[in-house]
C-alpha cells in the first residue's frame, strides 16, 4: 500500500514538473521572440521588463544576419593594483587576456561554468561597445533633432544604461582579479575592451594579412569587495 502510494506521487511530481518545464518554455520562447522580433506594439509596451529578463544570458538579436551582420570580435583585458603579503608597496600587472584563457577552458570539457562566465563577459561588452537598445530607441534618434526634450530623455536613458554596464563589468573584472591573484591584496581593477574586425573573405588565405585591434581603456576603480572570485 505504502508502495502504491509513493509511485501514484512520484508520478503526480514528475507530471507536475513536465506542466512546469512546459509552461517555463513558453514563457521564455516567447519572451524571446518579443525581444529578438521586429518591433511591435506588444515589444514596445513591455519593454523594460523584457530587456530586465533577457540581459545578459539571453541576450538575441539579428546581428549575425543580413543585411548588416556584425563583423567584429570584441575581447576584455584587465590589469590589477595589489600589495604583497605584509608589504605596503603597490605593484602594477600588465595586461591580462580574460577570453582566451576561459575559452580554452571551457573547450577542456562538456559542462563546464565557464560557457556561462564566457556569455556574461560578452553580453556586459556588447551592451558596451554596441549600446544593447532595440531599433525604435535608434529610429528615434534619427528623426529627432538634438535640441527636443525627447532627445535629451533619451540620452540620458542610454547615459545611464552605460553606466551600468560600466559597474557591471567592473564586478565582472573584479571576480576574475580575486581568482588571478588570490594571494594578493588586490586594491584597485582597470578593464580595457579590445575590438577586432573580422578577416575579410578576400584575405582568408593570406598568412601575412593580420587585423588592427582598437582599444578603449577604462579608469581605474576600486575593486568590488562583494564578489566572490571566479572558479
Amino acid at each position: 500500500m505504502v508502495g502504491e502510494l509513493q509511485i501514484r506521487w512520484k508520478k503526480r511530481f514528475l507530471n507536475l514538473m513536465v506542466v512546469l518545464l512546459a509552461i517555463f518554455s513558453v514563457f521564455h520562447f516567447s519572451v524571446i521572440v518579443l525581444h529578438a522580433g521586429p518591433i511591435n506594439p506588444i515589444s514596445a509596451k513591455l519593454q523594460s521588463q523584457i530587456n530586465a529578463y533577457v540581459t545578459p544570458f539571453f541576450q538575441q538579436n539579428w546581428h549575425l544576419f543580413a543585411p548588416n551582420p556584425v563583423t567584429t570580435n570584441f575581447k576584455l583585458y584587465v590589469k590589477v593594483r595589489y600589495t604583497e603579503p605584509g608589504k605596503n608597496e603597490i605593484v602594477e600587472s600588465k595586461w591580462l587576456d580574460m577570453v582566451s584563457p576561459m575559452l580554452k577552458k571551457n573547450e577542456e570539457t562538456l559542462f563546464s561554468p565557464y560557457n556561462r562566465l564566457i556569455r556574461l563577459g560578452s553580453g556586459y561588452v556588447h551592451e558596451l561597445k554596441l549600446g544593447g537598445h532595440d531599433e525604435l530607441t535608434y529610429e528615434l534618434l534619427n528623426t529627432i533633432t538634438d535640441d527636443s526634450p525627447l532627445y535629451d530623455r533619451i540620452d540620458e536613458k542610454m547615459n545611464k544604461h552605460i553606466e551600468d554596464q560600466k559597474r557591471m563589468t567592473y564586478r565582472y573584472v573584479s571576480a576574475y582579479a580575486k581568482a588571478a591573484f588570490p594571494d594578493k591584496r588586490v586594491l584597485s581593477v582597470q578593464f580595457m575592451t579590445g575590438q577586432q574586425d573580422a578577416v575579410p573573405y578576400s584575405k582568408r588565405n593570406d598568412e601575412n594579412y593580420r587585423v588592427e585591434e582598437k582599444f578603449i581603456i577604462y579608469e581605474w576603480r576600486e575593486i568590488d569587495h562583494d564578489v566572490l572570485p571566479f572558479p
